[in-house]
């Protein structure tokens, strides 16, 4: 059987250093009595077995034993009493196991009595001051295995800690001079099966006083769970544990945080060992006291640390807060002392990451970002063995075994990550950790290890666990990080806000101005021609010429008036949207246009926008493409993709393309790209409104251009599908 299922609570069976008796809820009547309660009480298990309390004890005892009883609660799980008993002094223990009393009994050494409070803590109060003096965890520690080897009188007295790896790592050690030594040693976390910790949570001294002692049946009907049991016997694999290590006798103390076993005061006799239940309360006392410490002087440590690293938090806060970082040593000490890291990354919205300290190469930083951002519910990880989850070149292991990152937005890739380098460790075992598996009368069973010499385990691809205090700091610094985007992004709403006015009184201003420019303008222009018609022979060649440019430039005026007033009317209608067809409608603008070089790639959508507009997108497009075009065979293409669950449209053509250094005039309003001559009499409104109208629908646009081979422009007109 493997030790982690046997069944320790049901043992049935107790040790010889006292004696049991159970006994019904009802009338107290005595059900059942250990074979060696004659020892003990002077009488036979076969003359108890049936009588009750009272018969054995006299009532005053009864009624003292119905009060112990009536105080056992959730809270108090066991009772102690003193009972005097045909000359004999005899302490009590109390617990309810199922519908039954059990009380175990054990001699009262005459040179040992049971103290009261003040004598106890008269008695302890030095020992108790000194553990509550202790500065860190380590001192607690060191100053409990102290106290309590000298109130017992073991042999060796250790404390091993559970470790957040579940191994067990002895922190401090008292022992006899001529013992190997335990300390900075680790034990697997199989040396303490999962039953016996749960026995440890809630019992938390257990005594075994002579494991070569053979043990006393209980001969009970029914299995007697005795997890609250002091006396409660022995597992033959804990028995051949221990005397593998050469142990004859040993106790355990409980150690427990937030209500789970941090660890154990161990301590272990090469001799059977008895001791006093007064010895034993001390030493559960120091125990509580231990636990009461640890979960303090843990904060403390962690607070102190946390302090230190909170120094470089102001500075980088002030240098996220600027709209670029700057790289600098002062940066550089302030993002990797944060956290105690040996490298950083910055990635700002899928932009080419920034490097700080000693990192992977780029490629493999900015492959590790796009696996973090896949981890969509984390908004901090943290891995001190990333090989475990990542495949890592031998370049990534020496720098990135350690791994921590806070991310602020999974859509735009805004992530900060720390690295820490390969740490190689050697990690002294107590004997070699694995399980030897051996046969047995049951079959194949696990065996406890024969030898605890030391056995040192190499262990690589690890760096150092990155510790709570360094995780709270990073969590900090997202939270502030997190703060300083939403101030942003609230600015950014009010600029918008205050923009969106501008743009609306912008827009009527020019639809007034435009719509009010318009009859002078017709009125210069009729003026003009009249006089070229009337006066000709007057004015002469000279004077007509004059005249021609006059009313060519009216013209021009009164398209550009007309674009003007056509970009208002778009940024002040509001849509009116509705399903719309885009095979039909794109269709209908080249019927319109009267052109046969424009070919639809593949079936268009229906979308909901507003027809008249998108009709107008298209129109502006189609005429551009062809318009800028000198090829012999000109060619328009229309299409659309599915990218990032996103509609992007597309027209494309082979005509002159545009020059890198126009990029950001494209979409400027009248700014043309060639002469007013060249290429026709266009306003250079045409693309400005394209952008507007897409603007509107929610949509963006943007174009690649290879120059001399034609220009592509791309744009959306609604959300983005749902996946």
């Amino acid at each position: 059987m493997d030790c982690d299922q046997e069944p320790i609570h049901l043992i049935g069976n107790i040790q010889l250093h006292g004696c049991l008796l159970v006994l019904s809820k009802d009338n107290l009547s005595i059900t059942l009595a250990s074979p060696n309660v004659f020892e003990f009480l002077g009488s036979s298990k076969e003359s108890l077995v049936g009588k009750t309390y009272s018969e054995v004890f006299g009532i005053e005892n009864k009624a003292a034993l119905e009060i112990k009883v009536h105080e056992l609660s959730e809270i108090k799980l066991t009772n102690i009493m003193t009972l005097k008993h045909n000359e004999n002094l005899l302490s009590g223990h109390i617990f309810k196991s199922g519908e039954h009393i059990v009380i175990e009994f054990e001699h009262i050494p005459e040179e040992e009595p049971l103290l009261s409070f003040f004598d106890f803590y008269q008695k302890f109060s030095d020992s108790i001051a000194g553990l509550q003096g202790a500065k860190t965890v380590q001192e607690v520690c060191d100053r409990a295995v102290v106290e309590v080897r000298a109130i017992t009188g073991f042999d060796r007295v250790w404390i091993h800690h559970v470790t957040d790896r579940d191994h067990l790592y002895v922190m401090s050690e008292q022992k006899r001079e001529d013992q190997n030594p335990f300390l900075g040693m680790f034990f697997p976390g199989s040396d303490i099966p999962i039953q016996a910790r749960r026995l440890y949570t809630i019992n938390h001294l257990r005594l075994i006083t002579d494991i070569g002692a053979t043990p006393c049946e209980l001969y009970s009907p029914h299995p007697l769970d005795l997890s609250l049991s002091v006396l409660r016997g022995v597992s033959p694999v804990h028995i051949e544990y221990l005397f593998n290590m050469g142990v004859r006798a040993s106790m355990s103390v409980s150690i427990l945080k937030h209500e789970g076993l941090w660890g154990l005061i161990s301590c272990h006799h090469d001799s059977p060992h008895v001791l006093s239940y007064a010895k034993r309360a001390a030493c559960e006392f120091i125990g509580q006291i231990v636990s009461l410490q640890i979960p303090i002087l843990a904060a403390r440590e962690k607070a102190e640390l946390e302090l230190k690293l909170r120094v470089h938090l102001p500075p980088l806060i002030e240098q996220f807060s600027k709209k670029q970082l700057k790289s600098s040593p002062a940066f550089e000490k302030d993002i990797l002392g944060l956290v105690g890291a040996h490298g950083a990354a910055v990635s700002f919205k899928n932009e080419t990451p920034l490097l700080f300290g000693k990192t992977p190469k780029l490629q493999e930083v900015q492959d590790l970002i796009d696996w973090l951002a896949t981890k969509t519910t984390d908004m901090i990880y943290t891995t001190d063995e990333l090989s475990l989850e990542y495949s890592c070149s031998d370049s990534l292991i020496k720098n990135a075994s350690g791994v921590m990152s806070i991310s602020l937005s999974k859509r735009e890739n805004y992530i900060v990550v720390w690295f820490r380098g390969e740490q190689v460790q050697v990690i002294p075992w107590g004997g070699n950790p694995d399980k030897a598996i051996v046969k047995s009368q049951d079959g194949l069973r696990f065996s406890p290890r024969k030898s605890f010499e030391l056995w040192n385990e190499l262990v690589g691809k690890k760096s150092l666990p990155w510790k709570k205090a360094e995780l709270s700091v990073a969590m900090d610094f997202r939270h502030s990080l997190t703060n300083l985007i939403v101030d942003r992004a609230e600015k950014l709403i009010v600029i918008n806000r205050e923009l969106e006015a501008s743009n609306n009184e912008l827009d009527s201003f020019a639809y007034v101005a435009s719509h009010d420019l318009k009859e002078p303008i017709r009125g210069i222009h009729t003026y003009a021609t009249f006089l070229i018609e009337d006066y000709r022979e007057v004015l002469g060649e000279a004077g007509l010429e004059r005249l021609r440019k006059l009313t060519a430039l009216t013209e021009r005026m009164d398209a550009l008036v007309n674009s003007l007033l056509e970009f208002s009317r778009v940024g002040r209608l509001e849509l009116d949207k509705e399903k719309t067809d885009l095979n039909f409608l794109v269709q209908d603008v080249i019927e319109t246009l009267r052109v046969n070089n424009v070919v639809i790639v593949n079936s268009l959508p229906t979308i909901l926008c507003d027809s008249i507009r998108v009709s107008e997108v298209f129109n502006n497009l189609i005429v551009n493409a062809l318009k800028y075009n000198e090829s012999p065979e000109k060619k328009v293409s229309i299409g659309w993709d599915l990218i990032d669950h996103e509609k992007v449209f597309f027209v494309e053509d082979n005509g002159i393309g545009i020059h890198k250094s126009h990029k950001d005039l494209v979409f400027q309003l009248f700014k043309r790209l060639h002469s007013h001559a060249k290429y026709g009499n266009g306003s250079g409104a045409g693309l400005t409104i394209v952008k507007k109208i897409i603007e509107r629908h929610g949509g963006k646009i943007n174009f690649s251009s290879v120059l001399g081979k034609g220009s592509k422009f791309s744009f959306t007109l609604e959300s983005k599908v749902k996946s």
